[in-house]
């Protein structure tokens, strides 16, 4: 397990990461987005972590999603000392850590981040939360998880419009903290995304996660500099 110079973030095979996350006798458990429930079963099952698996979508980031994950947790009798992972796409995540926040007036948790946009931006923060009203993120917290494990091998599987999506997101980054690394990235996609390899895209990912981090550590709870990473967000709606 390779650590990376950023808080609670750690590049590698979430085989590696796991161990380390559920040593020391407390109970585990993991909401894993259904789409990639057959690719982590094998690992959560060999550690002994207890799993759900969450259908995913913009729709279900709500009171009732977190009804759902609230009373897996409870009917599993999961009490303060559980660790709770979050496995999948950016619902996933700010909806587990939205729980975890919540549940029991707060339970540790940690992240898993399987698409590029949540690899390189939703799970990356401690900001957790879900839609209410027709309005985004308008319920959450700021809650920061134990640990962020970011594995860009799962990526190779992503449908091309995801892989896409989550391309935006990395640009962006890279405009707010890395003009060079942005201008280079343009340039090998000109031709598409399939002239970004397999290192180009990680180290993307290192760099963008890099960024984001800093801006986060000198201004946890968006007050000011952290501002910044909404660049976008109100065309982009």
């Amino acid at each position: 397990m390779e650590p990376v110079s950023v808080e609670n973030v750690v590049f590698g095979p979430f085989g590696q990461c796991l161990p380390s996350l559920v040593q020391g006798g407390d109970r585990a458990f993991a909401v894993v987005d259904s789409a990639v429930a057959d690719r982590f079963a094998p690992v959560l099952d060999e550690f002994g972590v207890e799993w759900m698996a969450f259908r995913a979508s913009e729709e279900r980031k709500s009171f009732e999603g977190l009804q759902e994950i609230a009373g897996w947790l409870l009917e599993h009798e999961a009490d303060r000392g559980a660790l709770l992972l979050g496995i999948g796409g950016g619902v996933t995540t700010d909806l587990t850590g939205f729980a975890a926040s919540v549940y029991k007036r707060g339970i540790r948790y940690a992240l898993v981040p399987t698409t590029l946009l949540a690899q390189v931006d939703a799970a990356v923060g401690g900001k957790t939360g879900i839609d209410f009203h027709g309005c985004k993120n308008v319920i959450g917290t700021f809650s920061m998880p134990e640990a962020v494990c970011v594995d860009t091998a799962v990526l190779a599987s992503l449908p091309r419009k995801e892989l896409r999506s989550g391309m935006a997101e990395a640009l962006k980054t890279l405009v707010i903290g890395d003009a060079a690394m942005y201008r280079e990235a343009v340039e090998r996609m000109r031709g598409g995304m399939e002239r970004l390899g397999d290192n180009e895209l990680s180290a993307l990912v290192r760099r963008c996660v890099g960024i984001k981090s800093g801006i986060v550590a000198a201004d946890r709870t968006e007050e000011g500099e952290r501002m910044k990473l909404k660049l976008g967000h109100t065309l982009g709606r």
